[in-house]
């Protein structure tokens, strides 16, 4: 009896032992289990904040190639209005060279008809003095 007690006893420390051999174990793997889960959960962390780091990156990428297009068609209507400035300008140059092309020709026709004038009023100084002289002959021949 007295060894049936001591083996009941022996297995009662074995369990025990046992038992906390695996609550020790259980806790150890709880433990591991905590902490890789803790791991993940930070790689996890990690790697949401660089695919956010990225995305901003890619949004600035983005923003600025936006930026520059804005600018390129800022410059691409700044050389519009040259071009029309240009060709203002040009308009300008063709009209002034019509119109002074218009005032030679009227000043050209007005020394014409003054030249014409003159020469008329030439040719009747002339014919005036032809006639008077005429006349002066006829009188003083008799006539």
């Amino acid at each position: 009896m007295v060894c049936g007690y001591i083996q009941k006893f022996s297995l009662t420390l074995s369990d025990k032992r046992s038992e906390r051999a695996s609550y020790a174990r259980e806790r150890e793997e709880r433990e591991r289990r905590r902490e890789r889960e803790e791991r993940e959960r930070e790689r996890e962390r990690e790697r949401k904040k660089k695919e956010r780091k990225k995305e901003r990156e890619r949004e600035r990428r983005e923003e600025r190639e936006r930026e520059r297009e804005r600018e390129r068609e800022r410059e691409r209507e700044r050389e519009r209005e040259r071009e029309r400035e240009r060709e203002r300008e040009r308009e300008i140059e063709r009209e002034e060279r019509e119109a002074n092309i218009e005032e030679q020709k009227i000043s050209r026709e007005k020394r014409e008809r003054e030249r014409d004038l003159y020469l008329s009023l030439e040719i009747c100084s002339i014919y005036l003095s032809l006639s008077v002289s005429i006349s002066d002959v006829c009188l003083s021949v008799g006539l």
